[in-house]
């Protein structure tokens, strides 16, 4: 079984906020879902997609189905990423706008003793859900470091008193990650 070495990036924000993490080849989308959802500190509350082409796959539902394309459930990711440096976009809170570049760095053979998925890189914490988008999150972290600013006293409500922006607890994100069932090596 192979591994794929992925480099996840939130698009929009300066400077670049992103995981590296590793998970196996044929993972489904909708586990890779899970994973993002580990890695950036969201809390799977709003919809998603994933981007290729033009062709889409997210969750489907007999009550709701927001999407005309495919399902996310059985999809291996090797299936829309076959090559080094192939990439996609999945995208989370269609209100927010949330994007992310999915890409493949590269495949690495299984490392014994490692649980997969394992986050081996991040930087910068993830905006909060529910933070406007990368314009609103921008505005956000720019009041919270003016205290002149208006809405400083707003952000810090907002993003709470601890909440540094340059903090990433890579130890943390992999105790997050031990609690999907995906594939033990």
């Amino acid at each position: 079984m192979d591994i794929y070495q992925l480099k996840i990036t939130l698009l929009n924000i300066e400077p670049k906020i992103y995981r590296i993490v590793q998970v196996p080849a044929a993972i489904t989308l909708r586990n890779l879902h899970k994973v993002i959802q580990k890695v950036m500190a969201w809390e799977n509350c709003h919809l998603y997609q994933f981007v290729k082409g033009n062709v889409s796959h997210a969750p489907q539902s007999t009550e709701f189905s927001f999407s005309q394309g495919l399902s996310d459930r059985s999809v291996p990711l090797c299936d829309l990423l076959p090559k080094v440096r192939n990439k996609l976009i999945y995208e989370y809170d269609f209100g927010d706008g949330w994007l992310h570049e999915v890409l493949l760095q590269k495949i690495v053979p299984v490392a014994e003793g490692v649980c997969y998925p394992v986050c081996i890189e991040g930087k910068f914490a993830a905006p909060p859900e529910d933070s406007g988008g990368a314009h609103g999150y921008c505005d956000l972290l720019e009041a919270l470091d003016d205290s002149e600013h208006p809405g400083h006293e707003d952000a810090r409500d907002w993003l709470g008193e601890e909440f540094d922006p340059e903090f990433f607890d890579l130890q943390q994100v992999n105790r997050q990650l031990r609690r999907i069932k995906i594939t033990r090596l």
